[in-house]
């Protein structure tokens, strides 16, 4: 399978970058401070290295004299506040004395940080050539955009950012005097023609020695000249061949060519032509790569199924709640990666949406991992962050011969209070107060603890017991909105190692769960904390009365009132939603 280059990236994602911009800078969230200058560090990926100093001599003295007119754009780093926008305002203030500047504070993505930066700077007039291609480069690298799709977005034609994209081929001395503005960037792309370095700065040296116009810079043959108008050509031939996969030859007399695609078969001839129309199609749909999992099973239509949607940002809240009810999984996960090892997650049942779900979790990042959508390991554990609407979420992946295995998340249990009215309990599962307990621990309470989402549990005797329960539904919903939880969650045990569970949560659709990892983690805590078992880490069982077991993996993890509860995945379907 070929590798993918970035999550919800591509040209969708970054065709809406100016609107996006815009909407990060007017935002009425938009923090209006004063910002010590100590406390402030440029952005790594600001494009602008050379800072012509009499125009930063005249902006410190208008600063000296006038203040800081225009705030800089900050995003918070650390301890300390990045530049997004501003850094010759920045360095100005510095210069002309200053300790502090006006500032407008935006919490925002590396991702979104880094392209306001550079497109700010592409917008300006007095980027050096350099600088300029370098900016380029950058955002056709980190956004997977082709030439064309860039050249689109920043108004400009392909041949003029292929050309300055290819300056950066110059021999580095050449391109060091390229960057000084010691020679033209016209001359910079005859010399490209030059191949032998040596000799390339040789030629940039006499230019400069003889202010030779670009005309002069002649050491070139008409050949040279010819293979110089044909680089680009030549260019734009090699991208088609590699996009469309067969030779393809352009032949072009005056201002008229044509474009020969050469194809082996009708099958070829369909493939070709299928992908010619789909590309005709970019900007009139909008599409997004889809997955159905199984949660907690190696296997299909086993365990807990999850949709997994991979999100650009362009999704409404309207669009997931409609590609929820449609697609009628238990739980559908919108996925977006923000920038290296942090991903924005969000969970919509037919219903509406959840803060959290762990099956869901443990579906997504492994079906991330399998398609390479998150760069892997060979061995061992590799730690990413999930953000959800309840806050950042450590999840932990595990790699064996550079396959992923399992997906853990790591979460923050709350033992909300011992739950009172276990009569209404008993009778919404159909259960006898004879049936609660456990056979290794007979005096047990219900209890609700939270683990992002909130439970209520029930220790239960025995498999007879946990088998018998038959679900109340109104009176279950009627619980669940009262007490505020998402689910009731029976269990037992025989041995403290082994749980037996099954989860009720009809205020999601789901009258009863296949498999749950926020339970199940809720479950390990309950164990834990009431000293009812000493094993550290536990096997829950989970959807075998209803046909499609469950098998989920928790443990008590490396810091207080924190376990850690995932499994294995299934990927068992894969494809593309059109809107």
């Amino acid at each position: 399978m070929a590798k993918k280059t970035g999550l919800g990236r591509g040209i969708g994602n970054f065709l809406s970058s100016s609107e996006k911009i815009r909407e990060v800078i007017e935002e009425e969230t938009s923090k209006l401070m004063e910002v010590d200058l100590a406390d402030i560090v440029p952005n790594e990926d600001q494009p602008r290295k050379n800072f012509d100093k009499d125009e930063l001599n005249d902006l410190s003295k208008s600063i000296e004299k006038y203040g800081v007119i225009q705030p800089l754009l900050l995003k918070k780093k650390d301890e300390k506040y990045e530049i997004i926008a501003g850094e010759r305002r920045y360095r100005a203030a510095i210069e002309a004395g200053l300790t502090s500047v006006p500032a407008i504070v935006k919490d925002v993505s590396d991702e979104i940080s880094s392209r306001i930066a550079i497109i700010e700077n592409i917008q300006r007039k007095d980027l050096n050539p350099v600088e300029e291609a370098m900016s380029y480069k950058h955002l056709l690298d980190s956004q997977d955009l082709t030439q064309k799709e860039l050249a689109d977005e920043i108004g400009k034609s392909r041949q003029y950012i292929g050309n300055t994209i290819r300056l950066l081929k110059l021999d580095p001395r050449v391109l060091k005097l390229l960057e000084e503005e010691k020679i033209s960037t016209s001359h910079g792309k005859n010399l490209l023609s030059i191949k032998d370095g040596d000799k390339q700065y040789k030629e940039a040296m006499k230019i400069i020695k003889h202010s030779l116009p670009v005309n002069d810079n002649s050491g070139n043959t008409r050949a040279d000249k010819r293979e110089i108008a044909d680089i680009f050509m030549e260019d734009l031939r090699n991208e088609i061949e590699r996009t469309l996969g067969t030779k393809v030859s352009i032949k072009k007399r005056g201002k008229i060519g044509k474009i020969e695609i050469e194809y082996y078969g009708d099958e070829d001839l369909s493939r070709i032509a299928d992908y010619i129309l789909q590309r005709a199609l970019w900007h009139m749909k909008r599409f997004y790569t889809t997955y159905l999992v199984s949660a907690f099973s190696d296997r299909a239509f086993m365990g807990n199924s999850t949709g997994v949607v991979i999100d650009d940002g362009r999704l409404t809240d309207l669009d997931m709640e409609n590609i929820a009810k449609d697609i009628n999984q238990s739980v559908i996960v919108f996925v977006r990666e923000l920038d290296r090892d942090r991903y924005l997650t969000r969970f919509f049942t037919p219903h509406g949406e959840i803060n959290l779900c762990g099956h869901a979790t443990v579906a997504t990042f492994y079906a991330l991992a399998e398609n390479e959508y998150i760069k892997s390991e060979d061995e061992g554990i590799k730690k990413i962050i999930q953000h959800t609407k309840i806050g950042k979420i450590p999840v932990e992946l595990e790699y064996k011969d550079g396959k992923i295995q399992n997906v853990y998340m790591n979460l923050d249990v709350l033992l909300e209070e011992k739950f009172e009215d276990q009569d209404r309990i008993l009778k919404i599962l159909n259960l006898k107060k004879d049936d609660i307990g456990l056979e290794i621990c007979e005096n047990l309470t219900m209890e609700k603890i939270s683990t992002g989402t909130c439970d209520i549990l029930v220790p239960v005797k025995d498999e007879r017991a946990l088998s018998s329960i038959v679900l109340d539904k109104k009176e279950a919903l009627k619980i669940s909105e009262e007490e505020n939880i998402i689910s009731i969650h029976a269990f037992t045990t025989k041995d403290g190692k082994e749980i037996k569970q099954r989860t009720f949560s009809p205020i999601i659709g789901e009258d009863e769960e296949f498999g749950s990892g926020t339970s199940t983690a809720a479950t390990m805590y309950y164990l834990s904390s009431n000293k009812i078992t000493e094993e550290k880490s536990l096997t829950a069982i989970q959807g075998d009365y209803i046909g499609r077991i469950s098998k989920v993996y928790t443990s008590i993890a490396d810091r207080e009132n924190r376990v850690r509860v995932g499994g294995r995945a299934y990927v068992f379907m894969n494809g593309v939603l059109y809107i």
